[in-house]
Order: C-alpha cells, then structure tokens, then sequence
C-alpha cells in the first residue's frame, strides 16, 4: 500500500504531535493531524536512527470515504479539505 500511495510512513513523534496539539489549543481552534513535510534526507536520517513510523492513510481532497461501520452499517463522508498552514 505504501508503493501504491494509499498510505504512507508517518515519522512524527508523540511530543511532535503533543505540541501541534498544543498549538491549536491556545489558537483555540480544532486539532486536525498535518502530514509532516520532512525531506528525503530527513526520512533517511530517521531510518538509519531506527525511528518508529505509523502507516497512515492517504485521503486525497475531494474524495467520499465509505466505511462499514459494525454498529452504523455503512458511513459515508467527504473529508475537509485541510489547510496547511
């Protein structure tokens, strides 16, 4: 799935997260989860360090999810599209 594109390897960390997090707090606006921008480089250096990734999901704007939901059947919905700033 990662060569494919539907998801990709997620190298931020917990406090990374706790401090965007944190951020939008204090804006006292709602935390939305940003894909980080890290460089070739970066990714590189996180795989030689042995730095733990998740596999997350590449939602592209504009497109219907459809999730079978075990107590709702089935759930459909359009993601915001996500500024990136």
């Amino acid at each position: 799935m990662v060569a494919s594109g539907h998801v990709y390897r997620d190298y931020s960390t917990d406090e990374e997260r706790a401090a965007d997090k944190l951020a939008s707090d204090r804006a006292k606006r709602a935390y939305r989860f940003r894909r980080k921008p890290y460089s070739d480089e970066e990714i590189a250096q996180f795989e030689a360090a042995g730095r733990t990734f998740a596999l997350r999901f590449e939602v592209k704007p504009g497109r219907t999810l459809v999730l079978n939901d075990l107590i709702k059947a089935e759930v459909t919905f359009r993601p915001m599209r996500l500024a990136t700033s």
